[in-house]
């Protein structure tokens, strides 16, 4: 059975997941608008820009989590560009201490997430930034096995000085209770 880690940014603790077979269809649910890492924050109303950073949330945590063997260099080359500089640094290095990475190559596997419920977001105007929390289920899976996890993801965002966003912390928690299978 494999076992991965969450990944916690802040090292509080080493999660491992809980694993288990789960049926699940995973489906993605596109943004209304098209959304990249290098985003800009609209000039809309505070209204529309919740939206559009509860979108831009969702879009870095499940491109975080979105692992595939089969591009992962490249895919994770992308993804820095979602990041502050030193958000990145260890966002990669939890990465890599989790074992995650040697796992999905050695496997060959894909990990895929879907959104499982309300995704939330808190504005702090004072320090241009946000929180958020989008709870998600991953689907790490290859040709013999599919194991599947709950999980919160708790980001930190701050509006650059270009106007474009960038995580500062992303730390991936168990959801405090399990769904039920499809």
């Amino acid at each position: 059975m494999l076992k991965f880690k969450l990944l916690s940014i802040t090292f509080l603790s080493s999660l491992s997941i809980a694993s288990f077979a789960a049926a699940t269809k995973v489906t993605n649910t596109p943004p209304s608008q098209d959304i990249r890492c290098t985003s800009t924050v609209p000039d809309y109303s505070e209204k529309a820009k919740l939206r559009f950073i509860k979108e831009w949330a969702t879009y870095v945590a499940q491109n975080s989590f979105n692992l595939n063997h089969d591009d992962l260099e490249n895919h994770l080359k992308q993804l820095q560009f979602c990041y502050s500089s030193s958000g990145w640094n260890q966002f990669n290095q939890a990465l890599h201490k989790s074992g995650n990475l040697n796992l999905i190559n050695q496997h060959r596997l894909k990990a895929n997430t879907d959104v499982i419920g309300p995704i939330e977001v808190n504005h702090h105007p004072k320090y241009s930034s946000w929180t958020a929390m989008v709870p998600m289920r991953v689907v790490y899976q290859n040709q013999n096995q599919r194991i599947s996890q709950e999980m919160n993801v708790h980001l930190t965002i701050n509006q650059q000085s270009d106007n474009h966003l960038a995580v500062i912390q992303i730390v991936g928690r168990p959801a405090d209770k399990k769904l039920p299978s499809p």
